[in-house]
């Protein structure tokens, strides 16, 4: 079974008890919590007929005709890229400068998830204030600054710090970049799963660029990842100049 084998493993890999009991306790909340929605998510209405493949296609014509939603899908895809590239292959950067073993890569990059618990609401609240226009292009431009903080080699110390920041850096745009796909008009189902298309397929995508840009070494893999997201962020500032509070939602749908 894959729980007594996950929890060999990090037995194995010298995982303190308390990590241990962390993860069992987290999952049986989870189970326990999976038993609690499932009644209310069986009384919900459901269609009796379940929609035609081709009515579910044309959906996605309410959406990508628009020039808005286009280049809302392509900043999606092109950013999963750059902070997929990078963060992917930091479990290796960290065994390969510094020597670390899986629990100590596991627990330098715990800071990933620091930004959004601590910041998520203030980034939400300065978007829903000033507009996305700036808060996204700022969001790239800080991932363009950690990656080229990583091809200086830094201590490890301020790898840790980066990291942190490059966290910033992702819930400064893809939380914005998700709130736009949902203003936009047309489906917004379709809209949803386009968007989820653009981010997990250019996380994959983005992995296999920097593998290949290792041919290089680190620093020059970091230093091509860094530019780009430098350049990204003045692409952004552009795309989204007219890009404010609930401005797509004013407008009329198409009928």
């Amino acid at each position: 079974m894959p729980e007594p084998s996950s929890a060999i493993a990090l037995v194995h890999a010298g995982a303190p008890r308390w990590m241990l009991a962390s993860i069992c306790g987290a999952a049986y909340l989870l189970f326990a919590q999976t038993f609690m929605i499932a009644p209310l998510i069986s009384r919900r209405p459901r269609p009796s007929v379940a929609p035609a493949w081709s009515a579910i296609a044309s959906r996605y014509a309410t959406v990508l005709p628009f020039a808005c939603a286009r280049r809302t899908y392509a900043y999606v895809f092109l950013n999963a890229i750059l902070q997929a590239g990078v963060f992917t292959w930091l479990g290796f950067y960290l065994h390969q400068q510094f020597g670390l073993s899986e629990t100590g890569i596991g627990l330098v990059l715990l800071g990933y998830g620091i930004p959004g618990l601590l910041f998520g609401p203030v980034i939400g609240k300065l978007a829903d204030r000033y507009g996305r226009a700036s808060i996204s292009p700022a969001g790239a431009a800080l991932t363009g600054v950690c990656a080229l903080a990583l091809w200086l080699l830094p201590p490890l110390l301020s790898v840790q710090i980066v990291i942190i920041l490059l966290s910033l850096g992702f819930d400064r745009t893809d939380p914005q970049l998700a709130a736009i796909a949902t203003d936009l008009r047309g489906s917004k189902g379709q809209a949803v799963a386009l968007m989820a298309f653009s981010l997990f397929t250019g996380f994959g995508l983005g992995s296999l660029l920097f593998q290949a840009a290792l041919i290089l070494g680190f620093s020059a893999a970091f230093d091509l990842f860094g530019a780009t997201a430098l350049v990204t962020a003045g692409v952004a500032v552009a795309l989204f100049r007219h890009e404010c509070p609930n401005m797509l939602q004013s407008l009329p749908h198409p009928r």
